[in-house]
């Protein structure tokens, strides 16, 4: 049931794009509200892990009793569940509105943009935001869709709810007035933890639908890394991919040109996934 349920969230995604419909999450901050911060690291840990836990509890008990009902309700709550857990933030758009500021010269445009994609403080020099995009591009590419997925096919819909919460957490915690810094390192290596084998994965994907050679010696190197955050191990993925450094100077027209390829890139990688998401629901059948 649940590799069907998510062929059928990949050509929704594919063709109507994030289900904003059901992703509401004016919840959020009132629930970071409910937990006091405290600044001893273990009572953080035991705050963040425990408001985790009640929602993937919820969740868990829901679907217990949907299983209960039959093969309808299941399915449709699992289903429900994993699109609300899909990205919220556009991929193709924002980057596409970059490249053509970027041809019109506008760098003020450019950083407001590059904001929007991620990057945490955008750069007025030129060649340091253009790789700060590039980066923050793949990084956003691989938290919409692919984590969710890779989670979902291993632990079901509470695996694939347990990501989209530490992400939803960590962007509540990041917008507020006064952020919790230990509160948000804890969320962020939560985040690594569970992205960790979806950007080995990912990379390997990458070698298959880029070029196979240069990305195949930079995956070699970060498959057992366990301190390289996970934004900068798919970098060097996507640079392999792409046969590029990506820490290189980019100028205005190289910059257009490697966004250009990155979101192909992306775009084969999930046809590549389909493909074999597709092979082993008709084994299943």
């Amino acid at each position: 049931m649940q590799p069907t349920i998510l062929l059928i969230a990949v050509l929704y995604v594919r063709w109507f794009g994030a289900p904003t419909w059901l992703q509401v999450d004016g919840w959020v901050k009132p629930w970071l509200g409910v937990f006091k911060r405290s600044k001893q690291g273990g009572y953080q840990w035991f705050s963040c892990l425990l408001m985790l836990a009640i929602p993937l509890g919820m969740c868990f008990a829901m679907l217990k009793w949907a299983q209960a009902q039959g093969g309808v309700p299941y399915f449709l709550l699992t289903a429900l569940v994993l699109f609300y857990c899909i990205g919220r933030d556009s991929f193709r758009e924002p980057i596409t509105a970059f490249i053509d500021s970027v041809n019109k010269g506008d760098l003020q445009e450019s950083m407001r943009l590059a904001k929007e994609l991620g990057v945490p403080a955008a750069n007025e020099d030129r060649p340091l935001l253009y790789r700060d995009v590039l980066l923050a591009s793949s990084y956003r590419a691989m938290e919409r869709l692919f984590v969710v997925f890779f989670w979902f096919v291993i632990a079901g819909p509470i695996g694939a709810l347990l990501y989209r919460l530490i992400r939803l957490f960590h962007t509540a915690s990041k917008l507020e007035q006064a952020p919790d810094e230990q509160e948000r390192s804890v969320l962020m290596t939560l985040s690594w933890l569970v992205e960790w084998p979806v950007v080995r994965l990912l990379g390997l994907s990458f070698a298959i639908t880029g070029n196979f050679m240069t990305c195949m010696q930079r995956w070699r190197h970060s498959l057992l890394c366990f301190k390289t955050p996970s934004d900068q191990v798919l970098g060097n993925a996507v640079g392999g991919a792409l046969d590029i450094d990506v820490d290189c100077i980019f100028d205005c027209d190289s910059i257009c040109a490697e966004l250009e390829a990155l979101m192909a890139l992306f775009y084969r990688t999930s046809l590549f996934w389909l493909c074999g998401l597709a092979v082993y629901v008709l084994i299943g059948l």
